[in-house]
């Protein structure tokens, strides 16, 4: 008898699919340890022990480089000897499209296969996988991935984060017709309104407007004639005090996904799959269920209980960033903006906005600001004269910037360790902008563990220097045991 295709939750966006084929891993973050500059966790944790999750792997695909799909950490714990699939961004080439591949190179992973758009990779025993690239009209987060598997009994597809309009689904639906088993993501997160300085009831009344509006997921659904429904890649959490209000103000719960799809969708044929970490699915098996359950009405208890198990480890983090050295900052800035400037790629800028950088202290007279400013005839620049407008503000804690500058966390997700003001009307250009410095303010650099391009720190001294995996991870001896066995 050949074994089902068997689908694992591990956490977050990371699934263990094993079948007939061997087994494979998708978008590594399998750690209890946060991202986004360690603020961010996950809610519910990982149960599943990291020597489990890893043992035996024949294959490891990467959507995309967000550090909630590519975490340094846990890829580390993975054999080097593993078969890394990774889909060639054709349309866009550069460093930034080959970043995922230059890290796990100097990580030394050396089986790496390279699929471009719409390639079918053979695994073994006549199982088929197939690459999903972005849609085309995805004009700054373009650098994205799904895919299908195939074998005689299941059909599955991950679109994962890898949003498509209609024409990108009705796509994949002419190629491979109707689908048995879907992975999609539940919602997304944003730093509005939780990381923007207002009053608690000002961001209450701003969390409580916030519009659920799951365009893409309708799409998939209508598209591409679902059996199941996995919805997933929705679970983060914060447990540092100062951004504990985040897990309300932040992100939505997977019971407003399940009420949405019960309202339209539970009597057309499609069947919602809502998997906790560890769960597993099969065609045979349906839904196993061995998470317990979670009450998402009283959530924020159990959040509370995560921050007391983990509370050695937020403050171990959080005096490692406070350790930073805070010394001549502004001259410091000065160099390394100059640095930046010098280096920063000029692609991709078809947005007009400006940003000020306030550097915040325990002193007044020690706080700074510097300005970012874009637009398609000048590009991007840095400036330390205040312009004439400005459309938002992004203050920093003193020692959240000099850890930047000492390359322990990355400038790219400042904002989720700052908070914003608004002081213009938002429009888009806004958001473009900060999708855009996401991408290449740290000239392409995206996780704080891997460093590969070097004109970023040049302080920092050869590979050794700057690939350094277990940078930030404070495991405890409860941790180091689950972890035992692993390379």
């Amino acid at each position: 008898m050949k074994e089902p295709l068997t689908v694992t939750m591990v956490s977050h966006a990371c699934i263990r699919i094993a079948g007939r084929f061997g087994s494979l891993l998708c978008d590594p973050w399998f750690l209890n340890e946060p991202i986004y500059n360690f603020t961010t966790w996950k809610f519910p944790a990982a149960v599943i022990p990291p020597h489990e999750v890893v043992a035996g792997l024949d294959y490891l695909f990467i959507t995309h480089s967000h550090e909630d799909h590519f975490h340094l950490p846990s890829l580390d714990l993975i054999s080097r000897d593993v078969t890394v699939l990774l889909p060639e961004y054709e349309g866009h080439p550069g460093l930034r499209a080959q970043h995922i591949e230059r890290v796990c190179r100097a990580l030394g992973f050396h089986r790496i296969r390279k699929l471009r758009p719409w390639q079918t990779f053979a695994l073994r025993d006549g199982v088929r996988l197939t690459v999903l690239p972005p849609d085309a009209n995805r004009a700054h987060d373009w650098e994205n991935a799904g895919f299908v598997i195939e074998d005689e009994e299941c059909k599955l597809i991950n679109i994962n984060d890898n949003i498509g309009d209609e024409e990108h689904f009705a796509r994949i639906a002419r190629r491979f017709g109707g689908f048995d088993f879907g992975l999609v993501q539940t919602t997304g997160v944003s730093m509005y309104p939780g990381r923007f300085r207002m009053t608690e009831s000002q961001m209450r009344e701003e969390a409580r407007r916030r519009q659920f509006n799951p365009v893409f997921q309708q799409q998939m659904i209508e598209a591409l004639e679902l059996k199941y429904l996995a919805p997933f890649a929705g679970d983060f959490g914060w447990l540092d005090e100062h951004y504990f209000h985040c897990n309300w103000a932040n992100r939505t719960t997977p019971a407003i996904f399940e009420q949405w799809f019960n309202d339209n969708y539970a009597a057309k044929g499609v069947e919602l799959v809502m998997m906790l970490p560890s769960d597993t699915w099969s065609m045979a098996t349906g839904h196993v269920q061995h998470h317990p359950p979670i009450e998402w009405d009283r959530h924020l208890d159990e959040v509370r209980k995560l921050q007391h198990r983990f509370r050695h480890k937020i403050e171990r983090i959080r005096d490692w960033i406070n350790d930073s050295n805070q010394a001549g900052l502004e001259a410091r800035t000065r160099v390394y903006t100059a640095h930046i400037s010098k280096w920063i790629t000029q692609d991709y800028i078809n947005f007009a906005a400006c940003f000020e950088i306030r550097i915040e202290g325990t002193d007044k007279l020690d706080e700074f600001s510097f300005f970012l400013e874009a637009n398609p005839q000048n590009g991007f620049t840095i400036e330390w004269e205040r312009p004439a407008a400005i459309d938002q503000t992004l203050y920093l804690p003193a020692a959240v910037w000099a850890a930047i500058l000492e390359g322990k966390l990355m400038w790219n997700i400042a904002q989720w360790s700052g908070e914003c003001e608004q002081h213009l009307p938002f429009r888009p250009d806004i958001a473009r902008f900060w999708a855009w410095l996401e991408h290449y303010i740290d000239l392409g650099n995206r996780v704080p563990q891997a460093l590969v391009e070097e004109a970023l720190h040049p302080q920092l001294v050869g590979m050794a220097e700057r690939i350094r995996p277990r940078l930030g991870v404070f495991l405890n001896e409860h941790e180091r045991d689950l972890s035992a066995g692993a390379p």
